[in-house]
């Protein structure tokens, strides 16, 4: 069902918090990200849903697995496998260092951030002509703001929102909660990689 089905259906003043979900839709998001069933705070695992689906419904892109990680260096890999290796990575990382440390990890805000971080890279990248390019949001709003806004909106709490806002090198603002730290890290490191693969410049020390 397309963004304007759904106007048409709901109203064009329907909450988009709590309007009904297409199931198709839900289902095909749960499909590509199934570990958003392991996110324990009720709330928190149908806002990541419907965050998802609100910005596929606003991109371009015919499925979520179609956006791809980078429209510059690794538009051959999608967004999706990208949020799950880090989401694994965090996760790993989180029991490694509350194992060595003793630090305190919120598993919930953890897997929320992680499977929001890159979400509005649906509607800052689009496809072109001669591949994916940023879109005009893409260009003219930082990456993550979106993201953070769309979060703000279904309630999620500042922790979450921290992780969407500071996790990019473009933003001033530096991770002060540890699960922002884990975040910002392992998803350089899953860039990284990705990068090295293909020959491209890397994060690392930039």
């Amino acid at each position: 069902m397309s963004a304007a089905d759904r106007s048409e259906r709901d109203g064009p003043h329907a909450d988009p918090r709590t309007a009904p979900l297409d199931p198709a839709r839900a289902a095909r998001i749960r499909e590509l990200l199934p570990e958003i069933d392991a996110i324990e705070n009720p709330a928190w695992r149908e806002a990541t849903v419907r965050i998802w689906d609100r910005m596929w419904a606003a991109g371009a892109w015919a499925d979520p697995a179609d956006c791809p990680k980078s429209a510059k260096d690794v538009h051959d890999s999608s967004n999706v496998t990208h949020t799950r290796s880090v989401l694994a990575q965090a996760l790993a990382t989180a029991a490694i260092v509350r194992d060595a440390h003793g630090a305190e990890i919120d598993l919930d805000v953890l897997r929320t951030g992680a499977l929001l971080h890159d979400v509005s890279k649906l509607v800052e990248y689009e496809p072109g002509p001669d591949g994916p390019r940023p879109s005009r949001s893409g260009r003219l709003v930082q990456h993550g703001v979106l993201a953070a806004g769309m979060a703000a909106e279904h309630g999620l709490p500042p922790e979450v929102l921290h992780i969407l806002v500071c996790h990019t090198h473009l933003s001033a603002t530096k991770p002060q909660t540890m699960e922002a730290i884990v975040i910002h890290y392992v998803d350089f490191l899953d860039s990284d990689v990705l990068l090295l693969q293909r020959n491209r410049p890397l994060f690392a020390k930039a």
